[in-house]
């Protein structure tokens, strides 16, 4: 099951933010730099829309 909070857009850049469920003792797999990573996404893709 998932909850969308953003769906993939129809151009790149594009971000995909989703809530899922998992066991309660599932490793976390998110890497060091994801924050940053995901920073740039978020930026990127309102840039893209501003330019639409």
């Amino acid at each position: 099951m998932r909850l969308y909070r953003h769906r993939r857009g129809p151009v790149f850049p594009t971000i995909e933010r989703y809530f899922v469920v998992a066991p309660a003792l599932a490793a976390d797999k998110e890497h060091d730099n994801f924050n940053q990573w995901w920073a740039g996404a978020l930026a990127a893709a309102a840039g893209v829309l501003a330019a639409v």
